[in-house]
């Protein structure tokens, strides 16, 4: 049982492929008191981390559920690894180009395909088509409005 003026100190080393950083621990008595060099960095690479793989399982499990509504409706078979397999090779590829946004199937956008009567991705491509030709004539209209108006489209 340590005495109250008897001080005692740990350190411990921290390193990992991005950053490293000594944890020390201080011991006063009963007291424990903990020093840390670049714990913001830490916590801040935890969080990113836990974000992106949050990220990734969502948006992986909106697309099975867009697949299999889909493969109930027009009656085929799909594959939960050859989707997760196609969802990284899109994202790795993607990863390579600056600008790029993670890609992810969406149930919406499957059903108003469907509902339209598309039937193969070329429906998807004259989409993507429109929306940017849109984006490039609307943008000098659409730079005067507010953020939240924008944010609610």
């Amino acid at each position: 049982m340590p005495f109250l003026g008897t001080y005692l100190s740990t350190q411990v080393a921290i390193s990992s492929s991005s950053l490293s950083t000594t944890i020390t621990f201080h011991t006063l008595g009963k007291l424990l008191l903990l020093q840390c060099k670049n714990l913001s960095l830490i916590l801040d690479n935890y969080l990113y981390a836990t974000t992106r793989r949050l990220i990734s399982i969502i948006g992986f499990l909106d697309s099975i559920v867009s697949a299999k509504q889909n493969a109930a409706r027009y009656s085929y078979s799909i594959s939960p690894n050859r989707e997760l397999v196609a969802l990284g090779a899109a994202n790795l590829a993607g990863a390579f180009v600056p600008g790029t946004l993670p890609a992810y199937g969406s149930i919406t956008r499957s059903r108003i395909n469907g509902e339209a009567g598309a039937r193969t991705q070329m429906a998807s491509l004259i989409c993507a088509a429109i929306i940017l030709v849109a984006t490039f004539f609307l943008l000098p209209w659409l730079y005067y409005l507010p953020k939240c108006v924008l944010g609610s489209m």
